[in-house]
């Protein structure tokens, strides 16, 4: 087993396409603190539409 990760703190234009091309048998997941993080602003965004807020 081999474990990427995507911050590696350098500027890379697409790492998710980078990453593909080197390691094309990967499987890509992604962390529990990312997925809770946009899980937790798009919920935000969807309230406050529902609310009317900008």
């Amino acid at each position: 087993m081999s474990l990427k990760s995507g911050d590696l703190g350098i500027a890379i234009a697409d790492p998710s396409t980078a990453i593909r091309r080197a390691l094309p048998h990967a499987i890509q997941v992604g962390d529990r603190w990312h997925l809770r993080h946009n899980f937790g602003q798009a919920v935000a965004k969807e309230v406050a539409a529902w609310r009317g807020l900008p």
